[in-house]
């Protein structure tokens, strides 16, 4: 049995507005056939002669030049175009190519199409995920006003959503900015703007930084060192002199940078960071339900340090080496190396055990009190735009881990570091709370519309007015309108004759008089000839004809009647005796 909320699109309103009627979209709509009228979004192109219209959220999703796939949109006609899993509408008065999955083309007969599609977003459809969801929307209610009713609707509508709209690109513009801010304080933060008045109030307490880098270097041999003896101890090892110790690769120089803070000094990624690897490849295959996290592209950010654990995959890591090499700790700096790269991410103090996958790479500071200020370092257009430079002439797409250790930079203190991570951190939190806000207001103006759209589907949005016709008269329109333009779809689908059997063509009054019986549409096409054109120039001829000969006195039209409802006409001569006339 259907629950209440699969049941809401069936609802009817409890008490319709005067002149108003209880239809469906079924009742108002015909489906246009697509066919193999479609294209595969593989095959879409960014510019062509035709848009393609699709169930995504953009109202286009892409561009052909394939003739054979366009859909017609007649003139002073507008179609609207369901997703069948996205529930998405869209409204389409020009020539297309739908998309090739999940695209219904549905066309409103003798209703104003911009009041179908604002009704048809007011109707709660039930969402069954990416399961089809035309079969709900084809019997789903609407009430029907007449349409001098639908234009004011529609008018009042567009009038509140632009209002609206407007607000919503302002709101759009403060997060562009907002976004600009950002970019603008990391910028200053490793320029050294950021914290200028700051470090001239406790220059006398300040390190100088070539002191610091040269602390560093030393650090960075030293730790090398140790990890060379681990090594031998191992593996029961002595070494038997110092040539060992000649494999040290010396770091890369520093490429000198101008209009650096005079405390200061210039170095490179590479005289910073101990250790830089990335993350195995294969560890599908220790995937678990719980155990460590394994960090992947999706957990780290753009001009953001946080790591995002929204979303968590656990892993069982091996035993050995392998395992070890890519376990995080406190301090490292994660960068997303392939894909959407220079994305980043900080370890922070007491995190959980994590691993990284192989499009992450791992880089752990020489001092790892310096891993939060290298983080924010990375993460923002300094160091990006050296990222790209540095992807220019790569055989490969992504960053190698050689590029992680080429980034040029200013150092500043330890102490002016950890300055510089508080300011950017209480600036960020203050951009982080008005972009929530900002959304926020965007998400309230969606929510408004959704409240404007269900005042007019219930006849509040607009007082109503007298109509010289009503719904209910409008709707025998709808029907007789859809009935012709059935027939003609089915007159289009004929094959033309030319060729196979040759028919003159004859005036329909002829037909009539000579088949002294009444014939059907499909009879009266084929017997006067048309059938030899099934253009939609020669159907049209055809029903212009027909709507003349029905003018005649001698001519009576018959409705064809099937379970109570109208199937169609016949058509039949009678020749009217002059005694019988008047």
């Amino acid at each position: 049995m259907k629950s209440d909320i699969n049941l809401r699109h069936l609802t009817q309103l409890p008490e319709l507005p005067k002149n108003w009627a209880h239809s469906s979209v079924d009742e108002l709509c015909i489906i246009e056939p697509v066919g193999n009228k479609k294209l595969a979004q593989k095959q879409y192109v960014q510019k062509g002669k035709y848009p393609v219209i699709d169930q995504g959220a953009d109202f286009i999703g892409g561009y052909t030049d394939n003739n054979d796939l366009v859909i017609e949109v007649p003139e002073n006609v507008a179609f609207i175009i369901f997703g069948d899993h996205s529930r998405a509408f869209k409204l389409v008065d020009f020539n297309f190519v739908p998309g090739a999955d999940g695209v219904k083309v549905l066309r409103p007969v003798c209703v104003l199409p911009k009041w179908a599609y604002y009704f048809f977003k007011a109707i709660h459809l039930p969402n069954k995920g990416y399961a089809r969801h035309f079969q709900y929307l084809k019997e789903a209610y609407l009430p029907l006003p007449p349409l001098s009713a639908q234009k004011l609707i529609v008018d009042k509508i567009e009038e509140l959503f632009s209002h609206i709209d407007a607000g919503v690109e302002g709101l759009k513009q403060t997060k562009v900015k907002l976004q600009q801010y950002r970019q603008s304080v990391l910028k200053d933060a490793v320029t050294g703007k950021l914290t200028e008045s700051w470090r001239e109030k406790n220059a006398d307490k300040l390190e100088p930084a070539d002191k610091l880098l040269e602390r560093i270097l030393q650090e960075r041999r030293a730790n090398w060192k140790a990890e060379q003896l681990t090594t031998f101890e191992e593996k029961s090892k002595v070494p038997k002199d110092d040539k060992w110790k000649e494999k040290y690769v010396e770091p890369k120089e520093a490429t000198v940078l101008n209009d650096l803070p005079m405390s200061w000094v210039s170095t490179i990624t590479d005289q910073v960071f101990s250790f830089v690897t990335s993350g195995s490849r294969g560890w599908a295959k220790y995937y678990s339900d719980d155990g460590p996290l394994f960090l992947r592209v999706g957990n780290l950010f753009h001009y953001n340090v946080e790591l995002d654990l929204r979303k968590l995959q656990r892993v069982s890591p091996p035993e050995g080496s392998e395992g070890s090499r890519t376990k995080v700790q406190e301090g490292d700096n994660l960068i997303s190396i392939t894909a959407d790269v220079g994305m980043v991410g900080y370890v922070p103090r007491d995190f959980e055990e994590s691993y990284i996958n192989q499009h992450v790479a791992l880089a752990r500071p020489v001092q790892r009190v310096m891993g939060k200020y290298l983080s924010w370092l990375l993460s923002g257009d300094f160091a990006k735009e050296q990222f790209k430079a540095l992807q220019k002439g790569a055989t490969k797409a992504g960053l190698g881990l050689d590029d992680i250790r080429s980034i040029s930079f200013g150092l500043p203190s330890l102490l002016e570091q950890e300055q510089i991570v508080q300011e950017i951190e209480s600036k960020v939190a203050g951009i982080d709370r008005l972009k929530k806000e900002t959304e926020l207001k965007i998400l309230h103006a969606s929510k408004l519309k959704s409240s404007i759209l269900a005042d007019a589907f219930s006849g509040k949005l607009v007082e109503n007015i007298e109509a010289d016709e009503t719904a209910e008269q409008l709707l025998e329109k709808i029907q007789e309108e859809k009935q012709l333009l059935e027939e003609k779809a089915k007159l289009a689908k004929k094959k033309s004759t030319t060729g196979i059997k040759k028919m003159d063509k004859q005036p329909i009054i002829n037909v009539l008089k000579k088949a002294k019986k009444a014939l059907s549409v499909d009879e009266l096409f084929e017997q006067a000839g048309f059938q030899n054109d099934v253009s939609p120039e020669g159907i049209e001829a055809f029903y212009q004809e027909l709507k003349i000969v029905t003018d005649n006195e001698n001519v009576t039209v018959t409705p064809v009647i099937l379970k109570e409802k109208k199937q169609g006409d016949k058509f039949e001569y009678k020749e009217v005796k002059e005694n019988e006339a008047g």
